[in-house]
């Protein structure tokens, strides 16, 4: 694994990933890159703007799952933003398979930590919304409205509403909401949070099975360390005022990984020292 004791204020340089800084020129490879990206808000009545992100270069290929980590503020869930399209970087750009992301980037798809799904539905149309949208045929429609309650194993339910599904079911049910579609990428924000220890994990070695199935490209927000090194090929570590990245680690436990196996190594316990390390100072 990458050392942990680099400088905590250095960010990515040309060696990791991050090597080309002019922001008008498509990436060479594909997937998910930010160049030199910044973000500026500014409140109601206040002249000066708050810098909520600075300087991120980050290159994520497809099929590659990253998670964000870092303290609360530090930026995370503005860069899903913005590889969402919901808004635009104030300086810098983020390309999405070369193009680049100038308004709502429709190839991903966007899990929130809330489950959303509409309580008038029941967990089959609500899992059909998006193909009711796009104007998928009925036929077409039902076979992979199916196909996705199938992956995330609730078929049986399909006649349920959201009230009647525990919290881990809901999860699921977002989930294949947002698989039905078939989305290059995966931007989840914090997805777990809200669900107790053991059923958390339940859900998101559900997701692993899922996504060794086909490796969407996925950026991942999340608090837990143990939710990070379970499930992440790459974690980036976000400073914050104002949020930036300043450690890249690789994550070198194989797959397929249990959370149960993978605490028992001295490995683990060191990786999870380091990084709690970086996030606290």
């Amino acid at each position: 694994m990458a050392a942990l004791g680099e400088s905590r204020d250095v960010l990515l340089d040309a060696a990791t990933r991050c090597e080309v800084r002019d922001v008008d020129t498509p990436p060479r490879r594909t997937g998910l890159s930010f160049r030199d990206v910044s973000k500026a808000f500014v409140a109601h009545g206040d002249r000066r703007p708050f810098l909520a992100v600075r300087d991120v270069n980050l290159d994520i290929p497809p099929g590659r799952f990253v998670c964000l980590v870092g303290p609360s503020g530090s930026g995370k869930s503005t860069l899903l933003n913005m590889a969402a399209g919901l808004f635009q970087p104030s300086t810098g750009a983020v390309y999405q398979d070369a193009e680049r992301i100038n308004t709502v980037n429709t190839r991903v798809g966007y899990i929130t930590q809330q489950d959303n799904l509409l309580p008038w539905r029941n967990l089959r149309d609500n899992v059909a919304l998006s193909l009711e949208i796009q104007g998928v045929g009925k036929r077409t429609r039902a076979e992979r409205v199916a196909r996705a309650i199938e992956q995330v194993a609730l078929t049986g339910f399909e006649k349920h509403y959201p009230a009647q599904l525990s919290g881990g079911m809901r999860k699921r049910a977002t989930l294949a909401r947002t698989l039905v579609y078939s989305p290059d990428t995966l931007l989840m924000d914090e997805p777990f949070g809200a669900l107790d220890a053991m059923m958390r994990n339940t859900v998101q070695e559900q997701l692993l099975r899922l996504w060794e199935q086909d490796r969407k490209t996925v950026l991942f927000v999340t608090h837990d360390l143990d939710e990070a090194i379970l499930l992440a090929d790459d974690i980036v570590v976000f400073g914050a005022n104002p949020g930036r990245i300043v450690h890249v680690e690789h994550v070198d436990f194989p797959r397929p990984r249990t959370l149960a196996d993978i605490r028992k190594s001295p490995e683990f316990t060191a990786l999870w020292e380091g990084l709690w390390s970086l996030i606290e100072n």
